[in-house]
């Protein structure tokens, strides 16, 4: 849009058309924020050389961001939820998200000494993702990522339970269980692959026909 305009004759008006077109093609107002965020600082530097007088950027209007709603289930389809899970490879991570709010990175990186069944809590100190060389085991980058949260009786009775299971998979597998102390695992003790388990759970709503929410 603007790269034919040489700097010094580029105006506010070449700018904000070339916003206009951006928005009409359908260009998330977060992305054009960030086009006009990186040529704002491009025409600073040029003000700081002395190449222009002042910035055009800043008489630009840029398209509204509009506020996110976060979806949310009703009782009754979280009970749906819960009850078409039974059985299948999702039961357990949807159990820990519906009790707890986790992200499910951080559902698939716990592992049993992160759970208090004295104390009924659940501590949160990794997080699980696919990276271009396989999964990896990341820490939080802030203190806050490092949380402990309280869960209701009916997830400790779950997890007492997955725990006797897992006790039994080990037994099972023997020499070929891989013992990461993970709560939720394949059956040879391997952690899932959160990519995948994204695919599953979006193959698991639409075939129950339950809506997909962020």
């Amino acid at each position: 849009h603007i790269g034919d305009i040489e700097v010094q004759k580029l105006s506010a008006s070449h700018i904000q058309t070339m916003v206009n077109s951006m928005h009409e093609k359908g260009l998330a107002p977060r992305s054009i924020k960030y086009v006009i965020t990186n040529l704002n600082q491009i025409l600073n530097y040029a003000i700081s050389n002395d190449i222009i007088i002042k910035n055009p950027t800043r008489s630009v209007i840029l398209p509204r961001q509009e506020k996110f709603q976060h979806e949310v289930y009703s009782l009754d389809e979280v009970k749906k939820l819960i009850h078409c899970s039974k059985g299948t490879r999702l039961e357990d991570i949807i159990a820990i998200e519906v009790f707890t709010g986790l992200r499910r990175g951080e559902v698939l990186a716990l592992k049993w000494e992160d759970i208090n069944f004295e104390e009924k809590t659940l501590t949160i100190r990794r997080n699980l993702i696919h990276e271009d060389n396989g999964i990896q085991f990341t820490t939080p980058k802030t203190q806050a990522g490092t949380r402990t949260i309280v869960v209701p009786n009916e997830l400790i009775i779950y997890l007492e339970r997955l725990k006797n299971k897992r006790i039994r998979q080990r037994l099972r597998a023997g020499k070929n269980y891989h013992n990461l102390d993970l709560i939720v695992c394949k059956e040879n003790g391997e952690p899932y692959d959160p990519r995948m388990v994204s695919i599953w759970f979006r193959e698991f709503l639409d075939g129950n026909n339950l809506k997909r929410i962020r």
